[in-house]
């Protein structure tokens, strides 16, 4: 059995993401309002992930206009230019 976690900056109804740590070390990472989607990662990598996060780098995801601007691909996950 997973041992999930949450922030308790979490508030009650919220959608949150949870945390635990898998076998072999793994960090399983998945979305209060979507338990049944769990991702897998490292330590590393997902401290990675969070320092560019932190640093603006997946900004332009957020923000199409700013993924032309900056010269990012064109096509990002759910958004297209023609």
């Amino acid at each position: 059995m997973v041992d999930w976690r949450q922030s308790s900056y979490c508030q009650e109804g919220a959608s949150c993401v949870n945390v635990a740590e898998g076998e072999h070390n793994a960090i399983l990472l998945r979305e209060s309002e979507h338990p049944e989607v769990i991702l897998s990662t490292t330590r590393t990598r997902l401290r990675a992930f969070i320092r560019a996060a932190k640093a603006g780098q997946f900004d332009h995801v957020a923000d199409p206009d700013k993924a032309v601007r900056r010269g990012a691909p064109r096509c990002i996950i759910g958004w297209r230019t023609p």
